[in-house]
């Protein structure tokens, strides 16, 4: 037996099992492989839309591919590993990749068969291994496109309160107080938290988008953070409810974080600050002037430039 080839074989089999674990089982972000192979089709797709479906793919063609060449690799450290069932005549090395393929998708075509007991065993062990590889597999790519739906859902939400910053402020207003706003940034708030674990678990979500900015999250979390200053800039005896408006601004805070720590990278300046004019003409007492954070905003200008849409869909002065 050739003990290099089978051990090099060994240790591409074992890094697509670290890989896929970690990807679909420790919840805490991609494995090395995977997160690598998406910001590569992040930055080859130019933050197309199409970046997300494609790293899917991608990332089980990569799957496949490193369990395939691993097994392959065993089964070629030993000429006589692998024989035909017809004949008995061992192998040749492209029948033995053909073997280890079948067997690690599980066909069982049974034309090739292993040789011995111990090969018989490697057989065994490549086709639990590409068993559990395709199951986790299934079941990561149904969990990211849950993901993608929830994700969708708060774009939705957010896009329903109001077309700008200023409008949500203004549309939360019954002309004396936010009677009812403490309920929906509490809906906000879970949500928000969900879709920074949800990122946190699957890196891959950053690269799903929209080309419609009403349907696009980044533009929505933006225009709901800057929403978010507004309402916190309000004064008198009628603000809105302290303790929402803290968790909703806690939990976009914590989005924000995840999202820096992934694909978004700050813009060089901060966007205009948000228009306060319509605020007024509601008779909304606000203070003159706003505790701006430039660095987060300069942050939420990233993401929605990063999603190939511009502030102006943030602010609605455009369609």
């Amino acid at each position: 037996m050739n003990g290099v080839i089978a051990t090099v074989g060994a240790l591409v089999v074992v890094l697509a099992v670290v890989d896929v674990v970690w990807t679909t089982l420790a919840a805490a972000g991609g494995g090395p492989l995977s997160r690598l192979l998406g910001r590569l089709v992040w930055a080859a797709t130019g933050h197309h839309p199409i970046a997300g479906p494609l790293t899917l793919v991608a990332t089980a063609a990569l799957w496949t591919g490193l369990f395939w060449l691993g097994w392959a690799l065993v089964f070629m450290a030993e000429p006589g590993a692998v024989v035909s069932a017809s004949t008995d005549l061992p192998a040749t090395a492209w029948e033995r990749v053909y073997f280890a393929g079948y067997t690690v998708v599980t066909l069982g075509l049974g034309d090739f068969v292993p040789s011995t007991t111990g090969w018989r065993m490697a057989t065994t062990v490549s086709a639990a291994t590409g068993l559990i590889f395709i199951t986790l597999g299934v079941t990561y790519y149904t969990s990211v496109l849950s993901a993608v739906v929830h994700r969708r859902r708060l774009a939705s939400l957010a896009g329903a309160l109001g077309d700008s910053p200023a409008a949500v402020v203004v549309n939360a207003w019954d002309g004396a107080g936010f009677n009812g706003l403490g309920s929906v940034l509490t809906t906000l708030a879970d949500h928000l938290a969900q879709l920074d674990r949800q990122h946190q678990a699957y890196p891959v979500l950053h690269a799903f988008g929209e080309r419609e900015p009403e349907r696009a999250a980044p533009v929505q979390i933006a225009r709901l953070a800057e929403a978010l200053a507004l309402f916190v800039a309000v004064t008198g005896d009628n603000r809105p409810p302290p303790a929402p408006l803290h968790a909703a601004a806690g939990a976009m805070g914590a989005l924000l974080d995840t999202l820096a720590a992934s694909f978004v990278s700050p813009a060089d300046d901060a966007p205009p600050p948000p228009d306060t004019a319509p605020l007024r003409s509601a008779g909304i007492p606000i203070a003159d002037a706003l505790a701006l954070d430039e660095s987060r905003r300069r942050l939420l200008l990233g993401l929605v430039e990063g999603a190939r849409h511009d502030w102006a869909h943030v602010t609605g002065s455009t369609a």
